[in-house]
């Protein structure tokens, strides 16, 4: 391997710098020359940039998928979106009968409802398919047991999955039993890209499988999904629930081992936030972007944001809430125009659609788009798109899309 070119600074300080850089400067400084690209790929420094980012991998939001052949870079357009956009279009007739449902370290979850015939009656199971638009590696998964009405797929990437970057699990989640019996059930799905592909090569019979479908009890009762898609920091799963008029949070902790557990989070106490008063669709999970939950309420004149504590244990058992931004709904409505004249004080009504790290897509009533709340810099963007789903992708995937010298 080439050494780095002389410097006044020891090679090993100048990549420590380098490690705290932003993801674009990191990326610059690889196309700069041969040795600056090997060691920048080399195996060393992804754990280099998570030691600096507090154990989280660094990832750069590339844009938001908006169905099956929809994207939408997050700024000016990149190689990484156009390689993305060239997947999706190559795979068109594929992917038409599959609805995106997860997103994560570079790779991309869909999934089909099929209905089977058995004896009588038909029994109704998911297709499963997985790709990285970036490398365009591809494949599908079978179905897990697990089924219901509130089905929930907790997908994890590198090295939150526990196996190494080139490694992911798949977590299949039946979130209906709880209401019924109290039980969460749920089927692990634990692989590399290297395993699936030989396995392709063999014609199947080797690599991962499901494991057996395994039931917990949640130390409290869970009624209502608000939404079934998960906000999963590190290897935990939050869903938001709703029980008996007040809201609580449900959490998944994922081991590496394979072990899991849950636990509750309570939202702020009702003296700080007045969660029972307020709609689902005014009440979303997320995180900020620093890597915490979030809890984003529509309050009657404010949109609240929640950031929590998390436990030293990682499970989010223990710990608080802190209010970390607000923003007034009438400060929302300069940036729209609605088509409709606001009957009180505290109007536009806004209803939480989905989130990024860091932003919030909401839609307006009265008003024809949909429009970005970003937490970050504190700006409205007007969009277009009806949902979407955010697409981050890795330094190992980014450095992909560059052409090797």
């Amino acid at each position: 391997m080439d050494e780095l070119p002389s410097y006044p600074l020891p090679a090993d300080l100048l990549l420590d710098i380098l490690a705290r850089c932003d993801p674009t400067t990191i990326i610059r400084c690889a196309a700069t020359c041969k040795p600056w690209y090997r060691s920048i790929t080399a195996p060393a420094f992804p754990g280099l940039l998570r030691t600096h980012a507090g154990g989280r991998p660094v990832t750069c939001l590339a844009g938001w998928f908006g169905g099956r052949d929809g994207f939408t870079a997050a700024a000016a357009e990149s190689p990484v979106v156009k390689t993305v956009r060239s997947f999706l279009s190559r795979n068109a007739a594929l992917l038409e009968p599959f609805d995106l449902v997860a997103s994560r370290g570079g790779l991309v979850l869909f999934r089909r409802e099929v209905a089977t015939p058995v004896g009588r009656g038909r029994r109704r199971q998911c297709c499963l398919w997985i790709c990285n638009p970036v490398t365009g590696w591809r494949r599908s998964i079978p179905s897990p047991e697990v089924y219901g009405y509130d089905q929930a797929h907790v997908l994890l990437a590198g090295d939150d999955a526990g196996g190494g970057r080139s490694s992911f699990r798949l977590v299949a989640v039946d979130l209906t039993t709880l209401r019924s019996y109290g039980d969460l059930s749920f089927q692990t799905f634990t692989a590399s890209t290297t395993s699936l592909e030989a396995e392709a090569e063999h014609g199947g019979g080797v690599g991962a499988c499901w494991s057996p479908v395994t039931e917990l009890s949640p130390p409290e009762d869970f009624e209502r999904v608000v939404n079934t898609t998960p906000v999963v920091l590190g290897r935990v799963a939050h869903w938001l629930f709703r029980t008996c008029g007040e809201y609580n949070v449900l959490a998944l902790a994922l081991d590496a081992d394979g072990a899991a557990r849950t636990a509750c989070i309570d939202l702020p106490p009702e003296s700080a936030l007045r969660s029972g008063a307020i709609s689902r669709k005014q009440m979303l999970l997320s995180s900020t972007a620093d890597g915490r939950l979030s809890v984003i309420a529509g309050e009657e004149t404010r949109i609240s944001v929640w950031a929590h504590t998390v436990a030293a244990d990682g499970s989010g058992g223990s710990g608080g809430w802190s209010l970390h931004a607000t923003y007034e709904r009438e400060w929302i409505a300069r940036f729209v125009s609605p088509r409709t004249v606001r009957r009180k004080p505290g109007y536009p009504v806004i209803d939480f659609l989905w989130s990024a790290r860091g932003g919030v897509v909401m839609s307006v009533h009265g008003f024809g788009g949909r429009v970005l709340l970003n937490m970050e810099t504190n700006e409205i963007e007007l969009r277009t798109q009806a949902g979407g789903i955010p697409y981050e992708v890795d330094l190992a995937s980014l450095t992909a899309a560059m052409k090797s010298f």
